[in-house]
C-alpha cells in the first residue's frame, strides 16, 4: 500500500503480452467465500499510526466486511466514526496463513471513485521485528479513483537501508468487471499477471540490490483505503458507499518450490470448528490454544497434501503438568493419523515440538486434531513432504482402503455424531463393534443393514473406533461422539 516509486535498472518491465501463467501449480490454500469469511483472516481496526502509513482518512471496522452471494464485500462508507468521516475495512492472514513463492491470486471487480484505494497485497512475516520496509512489500493490485490502470509493486530496503520500490501499471478499460489478478513469485523473480497476462517483472535473484527480503514468507492483505497520499484527499461522497468485490482468494504452489513450498504451517488458534478450548496470547507471538482438557478437540478444513507420500506433521506444544495426550486425523476420523504425548515442558509457555511422520496420498482434507487427556497447550501443527517418500493408499473421503479384505465404498454418517450413527455400504448385513481409546467394547451388533440407524444417544463424548465386518472381512472407522 505505500506508494514511492523509485524506478531501479535491476528491474525487467514488460509491457502487455499474452503469456499465460503456468499450469504446473497445485493448490495449497484458497478462500472462496462461499458459506462467511474463512478463519485465516483477522482484521485491523483503527485509523492506525498516520493513517496506516499513508494518512489514509477511513476508519477501519470489521463490520464493514461481508458475504453476499458468494463474494466478499468490503464497503467504504461515509460515515462519522471513531474521529473519522469515512469507514471501511482491511483484512488478513497474518499469523494464520503465510507463503514463501507461488501463484497468488484474485478474482476480483473493483469500485470507481475519486478518493478510494482498493488493493490485494503481501507484506513480510518478519514486520513485527524489523518493521516496514524491511520486511518486504508485493503488491499484486492497487487501483486508485477513476483511473482505468491497475498497479504492481514491490517495496523493501535496498543494500544502503534505504526504502526502495518498482512498480508498473497496465490499462483495465472496465476495473467493474471481475477480472484475476495476480503474481507468480519464485527465488529468482516477481511477475504481474492480469488475467493471465503478463505486465511487469522484477529480478530478485541472489538478493540483487537488498532484494533479500522477497526470499520470506509473506501474509496476505485484502483492504479498500479512502483518501491518502497517492488518491489525494478530495474524496468524491456521491460514490459512497462503494464496494470491493472479492469472488475468491487462491494461493498455488510447485512441488520443486525450495522448503516452504512443502512446507503447511497452521496457527492452532486456525480452527474452523472446536469442542471446549479457549484462545490466549503467546509467548512466541500471536495466539495459542490452550485450557485443552479430555475431550477437546479442532477442526481444521481445506488442508492440501500436494502429492501422495510420507509427511513430517510436527506440533508447537507446552504444558506444566504431565500425562497431555493427543490424536490426529483426517476426515473427522475416516483417517487415523496416529497419537503423541505432550510432556511436561515446566511452564503453560515453554514450548517444545513433538513430531510423527504419516502416510497421505494427494488431497484436501479436513484435518482434525482430538485430546484424549488434557492439560496442554499448541501453538502450531507444521506440514511438511518428506522427499523419499512412497505413494500411499487413496484417503478417499468416501472410500475405505481395504484393512482386512474390505475394498468397497463405506460411509458411517453423521460424523461427528450426537445421537444414531448409520453405515452405508453394498452387500450383505455387516456385525458392528464399537470401541473405547482403551479397546474396551462398549457395544455390538449383528446383522445389521445397509442404512440402518444405531443408537448411541448413550455414550460420553469422545473419540471411538467402530469395526465394520462382513463375510470375515473388516475395516474400522474413529467416530467423534460431540
Amino acid at each position: 500500500m505505500k506508494k514511492i516509486i523509485t524506478y531501479l535498472l535491476m528491474v525487467l518491465c514488460f509491457g502487455m503480452t499474452p503469456i499465460l501463467s503456468a499450469q504446473d501449480y497445485n493448490l495449497v490454500w484458497q478462500d472462496e467465500f462461499d458459506d462467511g469469511i474463512g478463519p485465516d483472516w483477522v482484521f485491523e481496526t483503527g485509523m492506525g499510526y498516520n493513517g496506516w502509513g499513508n494518512n489514509e482518512l477511513q476508519y477501519y471496522r470489521r463490520e464493514n466486511a461481508a458475504v453476499e452471494n458468494g463474494n466478499l464485500v468490503i464497503t467504504a462508507k461515509h460515515e462519522n466514526f471513531g474521529g473519522a468521516q469515512y469507514t471501511s475495512a482491511r483484512m488478513k492472514t497474518q499469523g494464520r496463513k503465510s507463503f514463501k513463492y507461488g501463484k497468488i491470486e484474485a478474482r476480483i471487480a473493483l469500485p470507481s471513485g475519486q478518493g478510494l484505494w482498493p488493493a490485494f497485497w503481501m507484506l513480510g512475516n518478519n514486520i513485527t521485528s524489523v518493521s516496514w520496509p524491511a520486511c518486504g512489500e508485493i503488491d499484486i493490485m492497487e487501483r486508485i479513483n477513476n483511473a482505468l490502470q491497475t498497479h504492481g509493486t514491490i517495496h523493501w530496503s535496498d543494500q544502503n537501508g534505504d526504502h526502495a520500490s518498482y512498480g508498473d501499471d497496465v490499462g483495465v478499460s472496465d476495473p467493474g468487471q471481475y477480472h484475476i489478478y495476480s503474481v507468480e513469485w519464485d527465488a529468482n523473480s516477481i511477475k504481474w499477471f492480469v488475467d493471465g497476462q503478463q505486465f511487469n517483472e522484477v529480478d530478485i535473484s541472489n538478493g540483487v540490490n537488498g532484494t533479500g527480503e522477497f526470499q520470506n514468507e509473506f501474509f496476505i492483505l485484502l483492504n479498500m483505503a479512502v483518501g491518502g497520499d497517492w488518491p489525494g484527499f478530495d474524496v468524491d461522497q456521491s460514490k459512497l458507499p462503494a464496494q470491493m468485490l472479492v469472488d475468491y482468494v487462491r494461493v498455488y504452489q510447485k512441488g520443486d518450490d525450495n522448503d516452504s513450498a512443502n512446507t503447511l504451517k497452521i496457527e492452532a488458534e486456525s480452527y474452523l470448528y472446536s469442542n471446549d478450548v479457549q484462545k490466549e496470547p503467546c509467548s512466541e507471538g500471536g495466539e495459542n490454544v490452550g485450557y485443552i482438557n479430555n475431550g477437546s478437540w479442532m477442526s481444521y478444513p481445506g488442508i492440501n497434501f500436494p502429492s501422495s507420500g510420507n509427511y513430517l506433521i510436527e506440533y508447537r506444544v507446552a504444558s506444566a503438568v504431565d500425562g497431555g495426550r493427543f490424536s490426529s486425523d483426517l476426515e473427522a476420523g475416516e483417517t487415523v493419523l496416529g497419537e503423541l504425548s505432550v510432556p511436561n515442558t515446566g511452564g503453560w509457555q515453554n514450548w517444545t515440538t513433538v513430531s510423527q511422520t504419516v502416510n497421505v496420498s494427494a488431497g484436501t482434507y479436513q484435518f482434525g486434531l482430538y485430546s484424549i487427556s488434557g492439560g496442554w497447550n499448541i501453538n502450531w501443527i507444521r506440514i511438511t513432504k518428506q522427499g523419499t517418500a512412497s505413494a500411499a493408499t487413496a484417503l478417499n473421503s468416501s472410500l475405505i482402503a481395504s484393512d482386512n479384505g474390505i475394498s468397497q465404498e463405506i460411509r458411517v454418517y453423521p460424523n461427528p455424531f450426537t445421537e444414531y450413527v448409520s453405515v452405508n455400504f453394498d452387500g450383505e448385513a455387516a456385525n458392528l463393534t464399537l470401541q473405547d481409546m482403551l479397546g474396551t467394547v462398549i457395544f455390538s451388533k449383528s446383522g445389521v443393514s445397509a442404512d440402518e440407524s444405531v443408537d448411541l444417544s448413550g455414550l460420553k463424548s469422545g473419540v471411538y473406533f467402530l469395526t465394520i465386518e462382513q463375510d470375515g472381512k473388516s475395516t474400522v472407522r474413529q467416530l467423534i461422539k460431540e
